[in-house]
């Protein structure tokens, strides 16, 4: 009997630049997402501080946080970036030019899209 294998996964690749350049509709997005430790609020300042103030990309930032405090990680972030920080919530809309930030003790999926 022979055997057939499954086909593997593959990763689709393509030029984001074109999309970039022209702008995307607010319902479709670039989404950009950057994970760090505990201790990585000062790489992202970083990253902020040196962007484009409209950048046309929706950013999430998934950060390790201690699950018994409240985060005041948008407030931080906001000091390095024009574009709106705030903390996702459920349901909300992506949109370009804005960073969302995890809350404490969540897991964050994306939907439609």
């Amino acid at each position: 009997m022979k055997k057939t294998s499954k086909p593997q996964p593959q990763i689709a690749l393509k030029d984001a630049s074109a999309d970039l350049s022209r702008g995307r509709a607010s319902e479709n997005p670039v989404i950009v997402g950057i994970g760090t430790s505990a201790g990585g609020l000062g790489a992202l300042e970083e990253f902020f501080v040196h962007l484009p103030v409209s950048p046309n990309i929706a950013f999430v930032i998934v950060q390790h946080l201690d699950p018994t405090h409240k985060s005041i990680m948008p407030e931080l972030l906001q000091r390095s970036t024009l574009m709106k920080v705030t903390e996702a919530s459920n349901r909300m809309k992506v949109k370009p030019n804005n960073v969302y930030v995890i809350p404490p003790n969540r897991d964050l999926s994306m939907l439609h899209g």
